[in-house]
């Protein structure tokens, strides 16, 4: 069976989670503070943390790190696997436990007002040309989008000196703010073809 480690701060959605674990046969241990994980690794094998939208599992998850497996219950933090939604059915906890999703790159979502990009509850605040870039890839996710077309689609215009290096200087920008988020190679170059997101 499984030991996993409670760090819910709503207290009936522990005690539901904690229920449900019992009756399955697995063992679960409460977490009062989020690094309680931390020294708890030294003492005690552990399979899986669950933790929720509340500052002690976000905290958790962040203590607990990319090398071990986080579920979360209504929560998507930069270490949890996978989410499970609200309000939590007690037989699908169960199957997460046994079946477990496969790591999937997170998803890139875009805010035009406050010009943000976020991948999973982490935010990069872009400059306007920036955003538009990014903008063009998005809407294109996985096709390449030649050097013109971003030119039009940006700057409106294909005319004039420097333009591909102007692109490609805003592109390395965007690469670098975009792996402040965990997605240095969310943005691929293909020779002659142009560039492409690949989140």
């Amino acid at each position: 069976m499984t030991t996993v480690l409670l760090a819910l701060g709503d207290e009936a959605l522990r005690d539901a989670c904690k229920a449900a674990l019992h009756a399955e046969g697995h063992t679960s241990l409460v977490l009062d503070r989020p690094l309680a994980a931390l020294s708890l690794t030294s003492k005690i094998s552990w399979q899986v943390m669950l933790v929720d939208d509340t500052s002690l599992g976000r905290e958790a998850s962040r203590a607990a790190g990319s090398n071990r497996r986080v579920l979360g219950i209504g929560a998507t933090t930069p270490y949890v696997i996978e989410t499970l939604p609200l309000p939590l059915e007690a037989d699908r906890l169960i199957e997460a436990l046994a079946h477990p999703a496969a790591p999937q790159k997170p998803g890139l979502t875009l805010d035009a007002q406050r010009r943000l990009a976020r991948p999973d509850g982490r935010e990069v605040v872009l400059t306007r040309i920036e955003f538009r870039l990014l903008e063009a890839l998005h809407q294109q996710r996985h096709q390449n989008i030649s050097l013109e077309r971003l030119l039009q689609t940006v700057w409106g215009t294909t005319a004039g000196v420097g333009t591909a290096e102007l692109v490609r200087t805003h592109v390395r920008n965007l690469r670098q703010k975009l792996g402040q988020l965990g997605l240095p190679d969310a943005i691929r170059s293909h020779r002659g073809q142009g560039y492409a997101l690949e989140v």
